[in-house]
């Protein structure tokens, strides 16, 4: 039954992580995937019958339900009679723009998106997000480029909103533009995970995080790079449905998530 609600039964999609015997990532994969996904939004590697608490059904982006990015962008202008797409257009109008970066060039701005506030939707920010800039790694010592990953199909990597701005540093290093929201999107096979997303709060009315998931959205649709490729439609997770209290719920659900489990093979 293809809903948002779970007082009925949700979705089960199941996808291939690639894990064949040539991919060199193949430990490293399954090693995540079972020791991380399994017990925080049930991706399941060996036991297809495990039950699933509704709490732990996690919010899945579909790719085969939209079809394509004209049927995604179809809907977009149908939630909340169009705002999340005026959303959208306001952030680019307001200059903010997408691009994938090296995280140790940034550490400063993600510090800043992490403690711009000490309750989110969820409620109270956890400790992590409070860590000095020591702590997540110090201020660069120089400008790194992103640099796209060995393995097509097996990856960590970091998007962001930025906007430009002459001489801007972080710390000494001069990189000409302010990063104000994140994803750490991790990729395993068909499955694509927001491991973080977030946006400093400040500028969250500005539609940097529609912006951002649609960018995220509209690439893996365009494959717009190598390492978004594949032959099979894919799935996009963004933790569990129910977590984070009914604010991020709603969220979830304009964005095009729904409840579903996800049973992975390799």
């Amino acid at each position: 039954m293809e809903t948002g609600e779970l007082n009925s039964i949700p979705l089960t999609h199941a996808v291939s992580m690639h894990t064949d015997d040539q991919c060199r990532c193949k430990h490293s994969v399954e090693s995540y995937a079972g020791k991380y996904l399994k017990q925080l939004i049930n991706l399941n590697l060996r036991d297809a019958k495990s039950e699933v608490s509704e709490q732990n059904i996690p919010a899945v982006f579909d790719f085969e339900k939209y079809g394509s990015l004209e049927g995604y962008n179809e809907y977009l202008s149908s939630v909340q009679k169009g705002n999340w797409r005026r959303q959208i257009n306001r952030a680019a109008r307001e200059g903010y723009y997408c691009a994938f970066f090296d995280r140790s060039s940034r550490v400063p701005d993600i510090h800043l998106v992490n403690t711009s506030t000490a309750v989110r939707a969820q409620g109270e920010m956890s400790s992590h997000y409070f860590k000095s800039i020591e702590e997540l790694g110090g201020y660069p010592t120089a400008r790194f480029d992103f640099k796209a990953p060995k393995c097509n199909r097996h990856w960590d990597i970091w998007l962001g909103v930025f906007q430009p701005s002459e001489g801007y540093r972080q710390g000494d290093v001069v990189v000409g533009s302010r990063l104000f929201a994140y994803a750490h999107l991790r990729r395993l096979g068909d499955l694509f995970i927001y491991a973080l997303f977030l946006g400093h709060y400040d500028y969250l009315k500005d539609g940097v995080m529609q912006l951002l998931h649609s960018y995220v959205v509209e690439s893996i649709y365009k494959k717009s790079f190598p390492f978004l490729g594949g032959d099979n439609s894919p799935l996009l997770v963004y933790g569990g449905y129910k977590h984070g209290g009914i604010g991020r719920e709603t969220w979830k659900r304009r964005a095009g998530f729904e409840p579903a489990t996800v049973l992975a093979s390799e």
